[in-house]
């Protein structure tokens, strides 16, 4: 497995900086003549892992425990957070998934 799929992709680790997620990662994005590329510089945009985007997740929404599911289905993984109306992210990639739960926790106030 390549760090690209141990990462979050560009366009999540956009919408997550955008969203003001500002944690320490140990992997960034980088540009470097118009190419962008994943590296232990410190330039741009953090490309976080699994471990990190998990230990952003909080314990409470609100009164409610946070509980997110993860199921593999053949090539992808599908990331399930329940609060009366079950959301799911499905992607390729375990951090891309997790990623975009975050977002959608970020975005809908839930955190």
């Amino acid at each position: 497995m390549n760090l690209e799929q141990q990462v979050t992709n560009l366009e999540i680790s956009k919408k997550l900086k955008e969203l003001g997620v500002d944690a320490p990662a140990m992997f960034w994005w980088r540009e470097e003549q118009g190419e962008w590329t994943v590296g232990q510089t410190v330039t741009m945009l953090p490309a976080f892992t699994v471990a990190e985007l998990g230990e952003m997740l909080p314990v409470f929404v609100g009164t409610e425990w946070l509980q997110i599911q993860l199921n593999r289905s053949g090539d992808y993984w599908m990331v399930f957070y329940g609060d009366g109306q079950p959301k799911m992210e499905r992607e390729k990639h375990l951090a891309n998934a997790v990623g975009k739960m975050l977002i959608y926790l970020i975005e809908n106030k839930l955190i």
